[in-house]
């Protein structure tokens, strides 16, 4: 999984490309990926993701 910024110093992410993945589809990777109002994820929302989706159980 790589997370696309929208440049080399950008705060915010534009768009969560999903790699490698072999038993989970990519699009319930993203799920766990919530953007904010403006459709872009900050630090914190990446953050809690990869939180959220570590404790699924689902990568072990």
């Amino acid at each position: 999984m790589s997370l696309t910024a929208r440049s080399a110093y950008a705060q915010t992410v534009s768009s969560i490309i999903v790699q490698g993945n072999q038993r989970v589809e990519a699009d319930t990777i993203r799920s766990y990926f919530r953007p904010g109002p403006t459709g872009h994820l900050d630090a914190f929302q990446i953050d809690e993701g990869v939180k959220a989706l570590i404790s699924t159980g689902l990568f072990q």
